[in-house]
């Protein structure tokens, strides 16, 4: 077949006689997509075929074939069903399901939906998502393109041409560093072409969820390899700042789905479907906890323990209400006992069967600290700006926000000293302002400063960050790290 159809859009010779009438109705990530009548069968279908530039590459038709082998072994009602596979004149083909309601994306160019109808989606593709990890495949393109709309509204999840099995490790269609997906969704993991699994895909689901919720993709602005980047180390933005009629309790459950460790994230698709239709549901006065499970302890413990003391700022640095207590207890009447510090969350748990409504649990996690000196009451010093260096402009807002990610992301990295430089600079614009990033500016400030072993500089900073306010996620962090730079500096 040619690369492009005949202007008729009715091609000739692409597909077996039995497919009569088809008329392209698409393209996806291995060829083009046909809608045709199947005369045998007696119905209409969608027949995906192979680009000749495919059909030459035998890993490509390899990739291809996967794509059938892996999508015929899901069965469920959100996800378009496979009907035949083959070969005509050199190119593969698949016939599927024809689903003819259109896509997410031209659904969403039409404006967006209802926070309920989005919810309701992102439950129905989640549904499919949990089915088809549980016969061990990973779709690995999720994006609004991909979730198709039947004639009732509902979803059918389609293409699953990326998806690779999970226990076919040595498959070998993947090379290493391959990056598969699409920019606006991919996983951080993904981005740097590193393993996926399951919880990739519900990073993916997590940021169609954003889209459909505000209108925009998470790190909407930027393309390629800059959107890629966003993903690996910028702070996941908040819902409610484009959406403000958003409860907040949503931004909580998108930081969790959007965590830059697959450690952090929600284990199923279905628990962040649960999760975030509790949230848009909520009334915004009391935030919905997302689950803060062992997940994100070892998680914030792997990191320290790699130098990147303090930097869960993946997690520290986005926004999103949540309800969560930290209290301070001494270890006995010895005033040299280590003192306990005591993190109490509360969680949605879903039944395990669906019928079983969701019911709530309370957990406390407890964890040694070196004893300190009952802090007095936190002031609210403002240590000002740095100096500049090199005397420039004082950044404005914008670039002050730019700084302050990379700042973050050079503390992922492990690089104090740049982080330091960086969100020093970003405190000549935010300085004394009491924005949310000059708080998020102040920790990584702070942060830097202790890694550097310069604890005592760090604390005026950190009580900073602490003044300025943020959820109580975000609160607790900046707290430990302060207890951290007051015992350090003692």
């Amino acid at each position: 077949m040619t690369s492009e159809p005949p202007t008729d859009d009715r091609p000739r010779g692409v597909l077996p006689a039995r497919y009569r009438d088809p008329v392209r109705i698409g393209t996806g990530g291995m060829g083009a997509v046909y809608r045709a009548h199947d005369d045998r069968l007696g119905r209409t279908v969608a027949v995906k075929v192979q680009t000749a530039d495919g059909a030459a590459d035998e890993v490509f038709r390899a990739r291809f074939r996967r794509e059938a082998m892996s999508a015929a072994r899901i069965h469920h009602p959100h996800v378009a069903t496979i009907y035949d596979v083959g070969e005509h004149d050199g190119a593969p083909y698949l016939v599927m399901e024809y689903v003819p309601g259109g896509n997410l994306e031209e659904r969403l160019a039409h404006g967006r939906p209802t926070p309920a109808q989005a919810v309701d989606w992102v439950a129905q593709a989640a549904e499919a998502l949990d089915a088809a990890h549980a016969a061990g495949v990973v779709h690995r393109d999720v994006k609004p393109a991909n979730l198709l709309l039947d004639e009732h509204g509902a979803i059918r999840i389609a293409d699953f041409g990326i998806a690779r099995l999970l226990e076919d490790a040595g498959a070998g269609l993947t090379a290493t560093g391959t990056v598969l997906g699409s920019s606006g969704y991919t996983s951080p993991e993904q981005a740097q072409g590193q393993p996926v699994t399951a919880v990739s895909d519900v990073y993916s689901l997590a940021a169609v969820a954003f889209e459909l919720l505000t209108g925009e993709r998470p790190y909407a602005g930027r393309t390629g390899i800059a959107e890629l980047t966003a993903h690996v180390g910028e702070p996941v933005p908040l819902a409610t700042a484009r959406r403000p009629d958003l409860p907040a309790a949503v931004d909580a459950v998108l930081a969790r789905g959007l965590a830059k460790d697959p450690a952090d994230r929600y284990p199923r698709a279905r628990s962040f479907a649960a999760a975030l239709r509790d949230a848009a549901a909520s009334d915004g006065a009391t935030a919905v906890q997302p689950l803060l499970g062992a997940g994100i302890e070892e998680g914030r413990r792997r990191r320290r323990s790699r130098g990147l003391a303090g930097t869960a700022v993946a997690l520290v640095l986005i926004a999103g209400a949540t309800a969560a207590g930290v209290m301070v207890a001494g270890g006995g009447d010895d005033g040299d006992a280590d003192a306990l510090v005591t993190r109490t969350t509360t969680r949605t748990v879903t039944g395990a069967a669906p019928a079983e409504p969701p019911r709530t649990v309370v957990e406390t996690v407890t964890r040694e600290v070196p004893a300190a000196p009952a802090p007095a009451p936190e002031p609210e010093p403002d240590p000002g700006p740095a100096a500049p260096a090199d005397g420039g402009a004082v950044p404005t807002a914008d670039e002050a926000v730019a700084l302050t990610d990379r700042s973050t992301a050079a503390l992922e990295d492990g690089d104090s000293a740049a982080g330091l430089a960086l969100a020093e600079e970003a405190l000549r614009a935010l300085a004394g302002t009491g924005a949310p990033y000059e708080g998020n500016a102040r920790y990584n400030t702070g942060r830097a400063l202790i890694d550097l072993g310069r604890c005592d500089e760090a604390v005026a900073h950190l009580e900073r960050s602490v003044a300025v306010g943020g959820s109580a996620w975000q609160l607790g962090v900046r707290r430990d790290a302060l207890q951290e730079a007051r015992t350090c500096a003692a």
